[in-house]
């Protein structure tokens, strides 16, 4: 190739380095993100109040009180219309804050600093089977050793779904969309370009990503924190946003279509 970039087989593997956009530092990366997830988780809560409202709206229209005991925030933990709403909400919020971030670098491109670049059609499919082989060998791990690895909650998610369509879309688009953005795209960069490395930078993100999913139980953490090493080395490897993110949709979408096979199971 005539553009500096060369190919192991995996498709193209660019320069490690960006030259190009002025990028904030680390401590400026880290604030930045902060304000970004701060701001989505409040976005999130609104989403919340928006299907308690609704839930107590429909109670009250039926001539009953709603009932706000555990099983009602059972019922909020694991719905999937609050899961929809929350993203819906979320990810605009979050991906504005990073939007602002990289606006306010003169002389820096959204595309150029995150690294939304063409990474080929040869890496993006051996990367989107890789990461589609490692959900499967999960799954069957958690059946082995009889543990869950998320899968009843997103079961659940689906079950309580009133709008499907919604939850597909927050799963499989906005989820991967607004974390891949954040994590392997803003705060990749300067935290390869510190002392970190790429390979602290790799198993550092995947445990910051890992850590905001705490809902989950320690199984499902373990199964995380691998997904974030993979996706990390995905983007170190082809250079390219765009690889981790198609990545994470599919790991999404093949859950989800599992905990949708299961929930419409007799």
């Amino acid at each position: 190739m005539t553009d500096g970039t060369h190919d192991t087989g995996n498709g193209p593997v660019l320069p490690s380095a960006d030259a190009g956009p002025r990028r904030w530092g680390v401590l400026g990366s880290f604030a930045w993100a902060v304000l970004s997830i701060v701001l989505a988780l409040i976005a999130e809560a609104i989403a919340v109040g928006i299907w308690a409202f609704r839930v107590g709206y429909r109670s009250a229209r039926e001539g009953r009180s709603p009932d706000l005991d555990t099983e009602f925030f059972e019922k909020l933990a694991t719905s999937g219309d609050v899961t929809s709403l929350s993203q819906f909400l979320g990810t605009p919020v979050g991906l504005l804050v990073i939007w602002t971030a990289v606006r306010l670098r003169k002389g820096s491109t959204f595309q150029e600093y995150l690294g939304w670049r063409d990474p080929g059609g040869q890496a993006l499919i051996f990367w989107s089977f890789a990461a589609l082989f490692c959900a499967l060998a999960t799954d069957v791990v958690g059946q082995v050793l009889e543990v869950d690895m998320g899968g009843a909650q997103l079961v659940e998610e689906v079950q309580s779904a009133e709008w499907g369509w919604m939850l597909v879309v927050a799963v499989v688009v906005l989820a991967p969309l607004s974390e891949e953005t954040l994590f392997r795209g803003f705060l990749f960069e300067p935290l390869r370009a510190s002392v970190a490395g790429p390979v602290a930078t790799v198993l550092l993100t995947a445990s910051i990503w890992t850590f905001i999913h705490v809902q989950y139980d320690f199984p499902t953490l373990c199964s995380l924190f691998l997904l974030g090493v993979l996706l990390g080395t995905a983007r170190v490897r082809t250079n390219s946003l765009v690889v981790p993110l198609v990545m994470h949709g599919c790991w999404n979408a093949g859950a989800l279509a599992a905990a949708w096979l299961i929930a419409s199971s007799p």
